[in-house]
Order: structure tokens, then sequence, then C-alpha cells
């Protein structure tokens, strides 16, 4: 069985790429294929609203030179199970993934949606614990929705604020991944959708 992490940061390898690599090493030590894909390392056109995947169940923006969301699709179909992963921006995904899940429009709203049927999972960081991170979860969570995938426990969200010092200012983690909450939400997650996985196979 495969599972693919998707990482909407505009940054690589940090925070949001380290727990989605956590996350892989979990369904790794259980003899799982993993892929983890960086959005910021591929070039994804902009929805443009055309409409024309509804007339020609496709995105004519796939044959565009350059477009490497095929690539992308091609991963998700090989997958059992996809864990997508945004920092928290203004209470909402990144533009990136934003981007990304607006180009599986002709997938996931088409009348036989091939992208249903998997098992899915979400990660989310931020700064501060209380500055919307609920917001952009939700917003994954409903993109979920829309693939028809499934979600069990699925929700870890991490963030880089540890607490308040003696003076009453905010003190900071050097990066979300390190927050030891999430960390245990993250196995938990893991486990959930490695079970769920395997009652539905």
């Amino acid at each position: 069985m495969k599972v693919l992490a998707i990482n909407g940061s505009h940054r690589t390898g940090r925070s949001t790429s380290k727990l989605l690599q956590m996350a892989l090493d979990d369904f790794a030590a259980q003899g799982w294929d993993t892929e983890l894909i960086e959005l910021a390392d591929k070039h994804i056109e902009y929805c443009i609203g055309c409409n024309s995947c509804l007339r020609d169940k496709t995105c004519p923006l796939l044959s565009r030179e350059g477009d490497q969301m095929q690539e992308v699709l091609d991963a998700i179909m090989e997958s059992d199970a996809v864990i997508v992963g945004s920092p928290n921006y203004f209470e909402n995904v990144t533009a990136r993934m934003k981007t990304f899940i607006d180009r599986t429009r002709p997938q996931s709203h088409m009348e036989i949606n091939p992208l249903a049927g998997r098992v899915a999972g979400i990660v989310c960081t931020t700064g501060l614990s209380n500055c919307g991170i609920d917001v952009t979860a939700a917003v994954l969570q409903r993109f979920c929705n829309a693939c028809g995938w499934i979600t069990g426990y699925s929700w870890t969200v991490a963030t880089c604020e540890s607490g308040v010092d003696e003076n009453g200012e905010v003190t900071y983690r050097r990066s979300a991944d390190l927050d030891p909450q999430a960390q245990a939400s993250l196995h938990s997650l893991t486990g959930s959708m490695m079970d769920l996985a395997q009652k539905l196979r």
C-alpha cells in the first residue's frame, strides 16, 4: 500500500514538511510505500474558470507547457492514502495549496470521481495557537470531503507558540514540528489512517 503527502508550504523542508515526513515514517515502519510532494517544487497553473472541464471532463491547462498538475494527480491515483498539509496564512491555506485544490475540480466534481475512496489526513502549522488555524484545517477538511476522501481522526495542528514567560510575553519554539502535542497527535492520526485503510481493503 502507498501513502502520499502533499505539502502546500512555500518553504520546502521546514515545519510542515518535517511533520509530513514524520507521518510518512510511521507508514514506512509498517511497510507502506511513501512519497512526499512539495508543491513549491511544482509548477501548477492557476485555474482560470473556463468551465471546459464540465464539457470535456478534463482540464485544458494539463496540456500547457510546463504545467505539472498531472504528475500530482498521477501520484494521488497511485496512492491508497493521502495527507495534505499547509501552514496557516491569514486563516486559510497557502496560495499554492489553494491553486492545487482549484485544479482538482475536473476530477472531484465529475459524475464519476476517480479520486474518491482514499483515506485522508490533514496537517496544519501555525505561529500562534489562536490565529485561525481551525479555519485552515476546516478548508482542508472540506477539500477532502469534495474529493470523496475518507477521514477519521483527521487533523494534526502544530504551533510555534510554546507558552508565556514571567513577563507575560509569548515564547516560541524554533519550528512547529517541535510541538510535542502535535507529535503525539500525528502518531494518532497515522495509526487511525492505517487502521481505516486496512478495514477498507
